[in-house]
């Protein structure tokens, strides 16, 4: 009896231990994975730009891809068992690494096309379908409670990487005149998933019997599935309205506005800064606020931002105007997963990756919209004016479908203070120390 009452606190250290190690190797990870992010996605469409392609091409190019990508991240994560989350893991991010090689070698191969979307397929087949398993499997180690915090600084230290690895990329892209530059683009993102890949293997799996308490938490305190599936619904919905616009981002300020690469750059890093320094307070205020209301506040302020597209053709404004588009997206992704980490914790890698995929085919649905008002004579600035039309309807209704529902009910002093404490000013500076790893060692100790 002594002897199991002297065992049992060494087992909890070592479980702690253990968890630390573990985390730690995850922001690491997290690190070589924003260098990869940062110089591949983007810079794949731009090449493929350069290299000449056609219309239809660059069109199926944008499409395909993202659409096996999402029934990938559908159907794969209900196939992975609990005990396979490491092997199931790491499966898809090789696949990923396979997709990076072939943009490698489609830089000197004759045939572009072929390669391109090849490449493309199992690039986004591999990484959309690895996210769920990942929120899974890391889920493992976290009590609920935590889990946000967690995310949102580990997002935020991938957000600043990604920033910087894209804007010194796009300064050497901007640079060179050869299409050879591409090849060490490219080969910079191999080395860093492959980076990644072996920090996960350095990763131990979470202790079953944890990942089984934390799944049986809380599903059973919902008095009903219609809060997840109208948080599915609408945001499906808000992803379709976005991107009515989203793809007419690019050409209106190339076409329209005339400029040039370095300013095209710098608009699409200023969202990154955004989600580095505000995702650890989204992170801390859904620990004592509900992430519906957050979801609720980020569909709100992100219908507005289609609009402001429209007000303003000057720079410094539309950058501003990313910036606050960086903090809201980012919102809005980390309160989408914590709804369905937190309330439905048995069936969340399944919702999470039917989620994804059916968002990432209304936005699809989005883009065909778009692009037929685009043909039928709207302009660029209409096309803005129509998804704040249809994001803000979206977030209206949205807001109103909750305050009949008892479960998401709360007053306006709630939003205010959610909003308030989001984007407050010391602890927002604070955290721009808060995602450098060697700063949270202690604190993820104690967790």
């Amino acid at each position: 009896m002594s002897g199991n009452e002297n065992s049992q606190p060494s087992v909890s250290k070592n479980t702690q231990s253990l968890r630390r190690k573990t985390l730690n190797w995850s922001q690491a990870e997290g690190g070589f994975y924003a260098i990869m992010a940062g110089s591949s996605e983007t810079f794949a469409f731009y090449y493929a730009v350069k290299q000449g392609l056609d219309e239809f091409q660059l069109a199926t190019l944008t499409m395909l891809p993202v659409l096996i990508g999402a029934f990938g991240n559908w159907m794969i994560p209900r196939l992975v068992k609990d005990s396979q989350l490491k092997r199931a893991l790491l499966t898809l991010v090789t696949l990923q690494i396979i997709g990076l090689i072939g943009l490698f070698y489609s830089v000197q191969e004759q045939n572009h096309f072929p390669w391109i979307l090849a490449s493309m397929i199992l690039y986004y087949l591999g990484g959309m379908s690895a996210g769920p398993i990942w929120i899974d499997w890391i889920s493992g180690w976290l009590p609920t409670d935590r889990m946000g915090r967690y995310l949102s600084r580990r997002n935020s230290f991938v957000a600043a990487v990604t920033l910087l690895t894209f804007l010194l990329i796009s300064f050497l892209v901007n640079r060179s005149e050869s299409l050879r530059v591409f090849q060490f683009v490219f080969g910079i993102a191999i080395l860093a998933r492959v980076g990644s890949w072996g920090l996960l293997c350095f990763q131990k799996n979470p202790p079953l019997l944890r990942l089984e308490k934390h799944k049986s938490l809380s599903f059973h305190e919902m008095r009903s599935i219609a809060p997840l599936a109208i948080a599915i619904l609408f945001t499906a919905a808000f992803r379709l309205a976005s991107n009515i616009a989203a793809p007419f981002f690019l050409p209106y300020m190339l076409s329209n506005l005339h400029f040039s690469l370095l300013q095209y750059a710098t608009i699409t890093a200023v969202p990154y800064v955004g989600r580095a320094l505000f995702l650890a307070r989204w992170g801390e205020t859904t620990r004592s606020l509900r992430p519906f209301i957050g979801l609720q506040i980020a569909l709100v302020v992100i219908s507005f931002v289609a609009l402001a597209w429209s007000l303003t053709t000057t720079f410094w404004m539309l950058c501003a105007i990313e910036f606050a588009s960086g903090v809201f997206w980012g919102g809005y992704e980390l309160c989408t997963v914590l709804i369905f980490q937190n309330f439905a914790p048995r069936q969340a890698r399944g919702l999470i990756g039917f989620h994804t995929a059916v968002s990432n085919l209304t936005a699809l649905s989005g883009a065909y919209l778009g692009s037929f008002f685009i043909h039928t004579g709207a302009n660029y600035l209409e096309i803005f004016e129509i998804s704040f039309t249809f994001r803000g309807a979206i977030a209206l209704f949205y807001i109103l479908m909750s305050l009949r529902m008892p479960e998401l009910r709360v007053s306006y002093k709630i939003y205010g203070e959610f909003l308030t404490s989001v984007l407050s000013l010391r602890p927002t500076l604070a955290n721009v120390g808060r995602i450098i790893p060697a700063r949270r060692r202690k604190e993820i100790s104690n967790t």
